[in-house]
């Protein structure tokens, strides 16, 4: 079964990451002495998508907000990388050196015919073995 993709994840990862900095930012406030003015971590969002189809949903937060377009462009630009499995093909997971990815190989290799996916499982093992 393959999962849908989140339509709200941008609101999602806005909200997080102001989550975040206000912690930051609380605890600036709260230090005595100051030691400097406030500096925020730097946050690079990332949706790692594991599903076996593309994202096909929502990748920014304009298109959540409702109205005419120029409104909607007024909304906050909050760029997201996204790490697309069903971009890669099980040999490209293979042949790189992480074991993570070469995992994945595997979860990418599900709805393959059962030949093609035993090879694909029997070389991210071997992989993963050494």
């Amino acid at each position: 079964m393959d999962f849908q993709a989140d339509r709200l994840m941008p609101l999602r990862m806005l909200v997080n990451e102001t989550m975040f900095w206000e912690t930051e930012w609380r605890q600036w406030e709260s230090s005595s002495p100051k030691t400097g003015p406030l500096e925020l971590t730097p946050v690079v969002p990332v949706v790692f998508h594991t599903g076996l189809t593309r994202w096909i949903s929502n990748r920014t937060l304009s298109e959540l907000i409702r109205g005419p377009e120029e409104l909607r462009q007024l909304a906050p630009q909050w760029p997201i990388r996204f790490w697309d499995l069903a971009d890669r093909t099980s040999e490209e997971l293979l042949a790189t050196s992480s074991p993570w990815l070469n995992v994945l190989a595997v979860v990418r290799a599900t709805r393959e015919e059962s030949d093609r996916f035993r090879s694909v499982f029997a070389a991210a093992v071997e992989r993963l073995a050494g």
